[in-house]
């Protein structure tokens, strides 16, 4: 038997290891209390894609849209001039690198020939792969083709081209961006409609593909959408579309402000009498601010994402969490608001529009119902029987020219959940850890979040109690700095990505490797993370039954450990 002393020595060298230089107070806003920083995670953790030296090292890179495919197996993901599907557990192409698996789509080469003597950059005239969906049964993807822009519908088992997608003009789509600085953010719809929102040179439109190939888009306006930049689009149980992104504020005359905004179109909107435009648009100013006697405001929305919960009846209830920052390409503070959708649905169905008055030679807005309510197709029921394209022509006007509602989306909280100081959240996503409402710890939250400087962090809130949300692991998935743009969250794995890095795949945990002392593992208070009685050793949580496992997410309190020195 070892000696008192040499495990003394063990357990020193022990801690050492998990907590060499991380312990400190992590300095925010007031809202992120102080926590047990476990910055050192082990590369074996951490696996990307390509790796260097591999077969598609240099040719498979920058990835610009990354998504499952039906049972979550595989990631399929668009780069320049490519379609590929990436097994999740092996994280190569899959069936060994097959070729079946990726689908190069370069540009015609006579298109490419003449973008490259105009434009004298070679970047600019490959085929970049800026979007892709999967609808149960296709890809639809759309890419840049040489300043052409082009979508196809590509077979998801063995990757090849189905048929080009028809667009507005010839066989050019107006759907896909033409110059890689565009983006697409969009969805295929419950019915099989596409949506995207669209950022282009000149045009910022929503747009949407038909089953019958036709398409319909917002109106051109300037009210309706004013230089956008998308972040993110989700349908809810009401049958519209919501997209969040930010714009420029035409009603602050006074001096240019970009607000963020909460847009929302009907699934089943087939356009106007007259014109191919949407009759349903409308949108709202979604606002995220810290309490306080004068409230911090957080003007642009970074990032948003869903999750479901139950409540205390069992009843579904959806929640959207979005990133803020004061400064677009500002390195200062974040922070992160919560929303409830049957909040967002009730304001979108009473709210009053914000109209444009003029009174003496004076510009001001002021709150006003549609003048003709039964004609207000926008707050119609959104499902198979909407005849939009049946609706007066006046009433469909009156929205299009007054698109704006006049009460602002709040925070359910009515505060911000967190805020970072010195982080640029970039990307965003979230999942209820505990689901059983008998629990004192349901509500357990764990908030993946992908910032400017190529970090994960993982934060914990906690409904059931009124502890602060904290930190419970900080990742660093890059390299070098830059933004994950990206963040997926699979049943064992976080995925990440971004414009000048590799594909990422992190465990969601490191309850084994990291903490190994019953008193660690609990103090650490990461959800995803118990002591095992019988294995006596830090495992995952979810492998456990109730009556061998040993966790405290709540306070961290290691009073249920068991007497001794420490278990390994």
């Amino acid at each position: 038997m070892e000696s008192f002393a040499s495990l003394q020595l063990t357990r020193f060298i022990v801690t050492t290891k998990i907590l060499i230089g991380v312990i400190h107070s992590l300095k925010t806003s007031g809202e992120l209390g102080t926590a047990l920083h476990y910055v050192p995670v082990t590369s074996t953790s951490i696996v990307r894609f390509p790796e260097k030296g591999s077969k598609y090292y240099g040719r498979l890179q920058n990835f610009k849209s990354v998504v499952f495919n039906g049972n979550e197996t595989a990631l399929l993901v668009t780069v320049s001039d490519a379609v590929s599907k990436i097994d999740i557990e092996t994280f190569e192409i899959e069936n060994g690198n097959s070729s079946s698996n990726v689908l190069f789509i370069p540009a015609n080469p006579q298109y490419y020939a003449k973008c490259y003597k105009f434009m004298h950059e070679k970047i600019d005239c490959n085929n970049t792969m800026l979007f892709a969906v999967y609808d149960g049964a296709t890809i639809f993807a759309c890419g840049t083709y040489s300043l052409q822009g082009r979508c196809w519908r590509l077979s998801p088992n063995k990757m090849k081209v189905l048929k080009v997608v028809p667009g507005e003009f010839s066989d050019r789509n107006e759907f896909a961006p033409k110059k890689p600085s565009g983006k697409i953010v969009g969805l295929t719809a419950s019915n099989g409609v596409i949506f995207g929102a669209i950022e282009k040179a000149n045009s910022y439109t929503i747009r949407a593909i038909l089953k019958s190939n036709v398409h319909i888009r917002t109106g051109s306006p300037a009210v309706q959408l004013s230089a956008p930049t998308f972040v993110a689009s989700f349908e809810a149980d009401d049958g519209f579309i919501y997209f969040f992104f930010t714009e420029n504020a035409y009603e602050v005359s006074e001096r240019q402000m970009v607000y963020s905004r909460v847009g929302r179109v009907c699934s089943f909107d087939k356009g106007s009498q007259y014109e191919f435009e949407f009759t349903t648009f409308t949108k709202s100013q979604i606002v995220c601010y810290k309490k306080g006697r004068v409230p911090d405001y957080y003007d642009h929305i970074q990032s948003a994402t869903t999750v479901e919960v139950r409540d205390k009846s069992g009843k579904p209830e959806v929640f959207i969490y979005a990133s803020f920052t004061t400064t677009i390409g500002s390195t200062g503070s974040s922070a992160l608001c919560r929303y409830k959708m049957k909040d967002i649905q009730k304001l979108f169905q009473t709210s009053p529009y914000y109209v444009k008055k003029n009174e003496n030679g004076k510009v001001k807005y002021e709150p006003q119902k549609h003048p003709q309510p039964k004609l207000d197709v926008s707050r119609m029921k959104c499902n198979s029987k909407l005849n939009s394209d049946k609706i007066n022509g006046d009433g469909v006007k009156w929205i299009s020219l007054n698109p704006l509602l006049f009460n602002d989306i709040e925070p359910y909280d009515k505060n911000t959940v967190t805020t970072f100081r010195g982080e640029r959240v970039t990307s965003l996503a979230v999942e209820s850890v505990h689901q059983d409402i008998n629990r004192s710890d349901s509500g357990v939250y764990a908030l993946f979040a992908g910032t400017a400087s190529g970090k994960v962090l993982k934060v914990v809130t906690n409904d059931s109690n009124a502890g602060e949300p904290y930190i419970a692991e900080e990742i660093q998935a890059t390299k070098k700095p830059t933004a994950i743009t990206v963040i997926l969250l699979h049943k064992d794995y976080v995925i990440g990505s971004g414009n000048d890095m590799p594909l990422v795949r992190i465990s969601k945990e490191r309850c084994e490797s990291k903490y190994l002392m019953c008193s660690d593992c609990l103090k650490a208070r990461d959800p995803y993370c118990a002591w095992s009685l019988s294995m006596k050793k830090c495992t995952r949580a979810a492998n456990l039954t109730p009556l061998d496992r040993l966790q405290d997410v709540a306070t961290g309190s290691d009073k249920k450990c068991p007497p001794g020195l420490f278990y390994v």
